[in-house]
Protein backbone atom coordinates (compact mmCIF):
# COMPACT_ATOMS: atom_id res chain seq x y z
CA UNK A 1 0.00 0.00 0.00
CA UNK A 2 1.25 3.84 -0.84
CA UNK A 3 0.32 7.41 -0.10
CA UNK A 4 -1.91 7.76 -3.09
CA UNK A 5 -1.60 12.04 -1.99
CA UNK A 6 2.00 12.04 -0.96
CA UNK A 7 4.26 9.41 -2.88
CA UNK A 8 7.03 9.93 -1.09
CA UNK A 9 5.96 10.13 2.64
CA UNK A 10 5.06 6.43 4.30
CA UNK A 11 1.57 5.47 5.23
CA UNK A 12 0.61 6.82 8.36
CA UNK A 13 0.01 4.71 11.39
CA UNK A 14 -2.66 6.15 13.29
CA UNK A 15 -5.17 8.21 12.04
CA UNK A 16 -9.18 8.48 10.70
CA UNK A 17 -10.40 5.61 8.26
CA UNK A 18 -11.82 6.75 5.05
CA UNK A 19 -14.48 4.40 3.21
CA UNK A 20 -15.13 6.20 -0.52
CA UNK A 21 -16.70 5.62 -3.48
CA UNK A 22 -16.64 6.14 -7.26
CA UNK A 23 -19.95 7.65 -8.23
CA UNK A 24 -22.13 4.34 -7.86
CA UNK A 25 -25.13 3.58 -5.22
CA UNK A 26 -23.05 2.41 -1.99
CA UNK A 27 -24.28 2.03 1.37
CA UNK A 28 -22.05 0.75 4.79
CA UNK A 29 -24.08 -1.31 6.96
CA UNK A 30 -22.81 -2.67 10.52
CA UNK A 31 -19.42 -1.44 9.95
CA UNK A 32 -16.98 -2.07 13.20
CA UNK A 33 -13.50 -1.16 13.10
CA UNK A 34 -11.13 -3.21 15.90
CA UNK A 35 -7.56 -1.61 16.89
CA UNK A 36 -5.28 -4.36 16.29
CA UNK A 37 -1.78 -4.39 18.59
CA UNK A 38 1.14 -2.65 17.37
CA UNK A 39 4.12 -5.01 16.90
CA UNK A 40 7.28 -5.50 14.99
CA UNK A 41 7.63 -6.57 11.40
CA UNK A 42 9.47 -9.56 11.47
Amino acid sequence: MESYWERDKPIYPTGQIELQNHGNTLWFKNVYVKELPRGTNG
